[in-house]
């Protein structure tokens, strides 16, 4: 299943809000959304589970694709099939209310899944990894290596085009668990990098799920991650979507993730005429400041303090007042402030002495 449209959508403090999950035609299998705290990314994602969960009290339309077919979800709580699209984006017509096709308990839920921030899936990877490899081989009546290889095959999946990757190894007669890292050495998941631990943790819940054909829905993926981490469970999901038919929404605060994604799949939620509006934002390969201010609305990249005390010796320099007492006080206190070999303060020097030389001319 993919989500193509929400349409008309009245929710907390998404009023007539819409957006269109595709590019030329195509429907997104990844869809990142961001945007400065408070702009509706988390209640987006609300919105949508609680449609699926009970329509017939959430105000708003939800067309998406379901084994090839189009949908639409009616506040009866039941799907319509669409017969057509049109050309233009998100405009539908030829609505049949015709048969029936499924109803929204039954089946809806099964392929929507919603990870919410600080929502830990699978609390211990070790203990979650042997249980599920016992109920391959003794359940399922897996061979011990067809289970290994199984697990190792959804890895090699999950960390396609990663650089630091790892595989599946083995689990011995006293229930260690063991890993390959990157250079091929057989290490204990107890000796794995946090961030290894971490993205781990976060993908082994979709495979002893069998996560497929799904849409999943994950608030804030970047917790407990470390920032050089970040980008690398973008990829987990990237291939999350691709391999396995899934299509992903994450709604992030991460400049890291922000940077990572695609240009068609970054939507940016801000405050337009008084009600939230979702818009494309070219992104993918900036700069993590450009992130931090052009995106996530920040007002400083340094502490307060300091930047503050960067804007006042700048103000006065810009303003001649560089032969004053007070400068050399505020001067000094910026000095203290940054290192000597910091390129702001350099900056500033070489500023101050060009005012200086033209001054004196």
């Amino acid at each position: 299943m993919k989500l193509v449209r929400l349409e008309d959508v009245n929710f907390k403090i998404l009023k007539n809000f819409s957006i269109d999950f595709r590019k030329d035609n195509k429907i997104l299998n990844l869809i990142v959304l961001a945007g400065v705290n408070g702009s509706g990314k988390t209640t987006l994602l609300d919105f949508i589970n609680y449609k699926f969960d009970n329509p017939y009290k959430i105000e708003g339309k939800i067309y998406f694709e379901y084994k090839g077919e189009l949908y639409f979800l009616q506040k009866d709580g039941y799907l319509y099939r669409t017969t057509k699209v049109s050309n233009s984006i998100g405009k539908f017509f030829a609505y049949l209310r015709g048969e029936i096709y499924l109803s929204k308990r039954d089946t809806l839920m099964k392929v929507l899944h919603y990870i919410k921030a600080k929502d830990d899936k699978s609390k211990d990877l070790k203990i979650s990894i042997i249980r599920h490899l016992k109920k391959l081989i003794f359940e399922d009546g897996l061979a011990p290596n067809d289970a290994y290889k199984k697990l190792d095959e959804y890895l090699k999946t999950v960390f396609k085009g990663m650089k630091s990757s790892i595989s599946f190894s083995n689990i011995d007669k006293d229930e260690n668990v063991y890993f390959k890292n990157m250079f091929g050495e057989k290490v204990k998941i107890e000796d794995l990098s946090t961030g290894e631990k971490e993205i781990l943790n976060k993908a082994f819940y979709f495979f002893i799920n069998d996560i497929k054909d799904s849409v999943i829905l994950i608030d804030e993926p970047e917790i407990s991650l470390h920032p050089s981490w970040q980008s690398y469970i973008l990829k987990v999901y990237q291939n999350l979507a691709k391999e396995f038919n899934n299509q992903v929404i994450i709604a992030t605060h991460s400049p890291h993730i922000i940077a990572s994604t695609p240009d068609e799949s970054l939507f940016i939620l801000t405050k337009e005429d008084g009600k939230i509006v979702a818009k494309n934002f070219n992104s993918y390969g900036k700069d993590i400041n450009a992130v931090l201010l052009e995106v996530m609305g920040s007002e400083y990249l340094r502490d307060i303090d300091v930047e503050e005390q960067i804007k006042k010796v700048k103000n006065m320099i810009f303003e001649n007042k560089f032969n004053t007492r007070e400068f050399e006080e505020e001067f000094r206190k910026l000095e203290k402030m940054l290192e000597n070999d910091n390129i702001e303060l350099s900056l500033i020097k070489l500023e101050l002495q060009r005012r200086k030389n033209v001054k004196n001319n």
